[in-house]
């Protein structure tokens, strides 16, 4: 078999290459890699092992592409790149060889990933520490490497975080239960990734804030209402306490003050 390169034509981003195979002249589209690493120019002519192993190339260069455009569209890991390869019917050893080539070339770089990703978590979305050693690890990256650059999220930033976060929580729980809202607080700043002892301590700090804008007696009078007319309306064998007093506690309402509420409709009542 004799093969020689007749014609190589730029096409944007890549070549159009007119083959001689024996008598039979073939187009080909390929990549600048594929020209560079067998060397085509016009008159080359390739033995039929060479020409074999390009056309092995060209099936398997389309994905090699389609990896350069997925790594450089945003920040992938090198987990992610190999992940997104494997959905493809190619060699190891050719997956192997490409993501070689996009980390020599830094675009993919496991480090300043990390480093980029707990900055933009910590300081922008105020996720916590171990939210973002989690999403990490699952992302294939490394324990060695989170840990190297996870100090950079310091404890002064973490509590600052919380702050805001605890901030804009107490207002969504306004109108539950004091013990709800609390608990949910906590919640809300443990799933957000931080240590349960942390989020504790800047709550204690925030008490007083936590506290002013919790209407708890609003609250509790709402849903006693609406307990008082459902069992007005039923036809309960229990007394109104023995019916309403389980229901308010396992709201989150303290003991204390459905009694008080208790009392006040047994007043009205006389």
């Amino acid at each position: 078999m004799m093969v020689e390169v007749q014609s190589i034509t730029r096409k944007k981003r890549q070549y159009l290459v007119t083959l001689k195979i024996d008598e039979k002249i073939e187009t080909f589209e390929l990549s600048e890699e594929i020209i560079l690493d067998y060397r085509l120019v016009r008159g080359k002519q390739l033995d039929e092992e060479s020409y074999l192993y390009l056309k092995e190339r060209m099936l398997h260069d389309k994905y090699r592409q389609k990896l350069w455009h997925y790594a450089s569209y945003k920040p992938r890991t090198v987990q992610e790149a190999r992940d997104y390869l494997n959905q493809f019917s190619m060699p190891e050893k050719a997956k192997a060889k490409y993501i070689q080539k996009l980390m020599d070339a830094h675009i993919l770089d496991d480090d300043v990933y990390v480093r980029n990703y707990i900055d933009e978590y910590s300081h922008f979305r105020m996720i916590g520490p171990r939210k973002i050693i989690f999403n990490l690890i699952k992302k294939g990256i490394e324990k060695n490497i989170i840990i190297q650059y996870i100090g950079n999220y310091d404890q002064k930033l973490m509590k600052e975080n919380l702050r805001k976060l605890i901030e804009k929580k107490v207002k969504s729980s306004k109108n539950k239960p004091l013990y709800k809202a609390k608990e949910s607080i906590k919640a809300y700043g443990v799933n957000k990734g931080y240590d349960y002892d942390l989020v504790q301590e800047v709550m204690e700090k925030m008490m007083a804030t936590i506290l002013a804008n919790n209407d708890e007696n609003s609250a509790i009078q709402k849903d006693y209402d609406q307990y008082v007319s459902k069992f007005k309306k039923s036809s309960q064998s229990q007394t109104l306490k023995a019916y309403i007093i389980p229901k308010l506690m396992q709201k989150g309402y303290p003991y204390h003050k459905i009694i008080q509420l208790l009392e006040g409709e047994e007043a009205y009542e006389d």
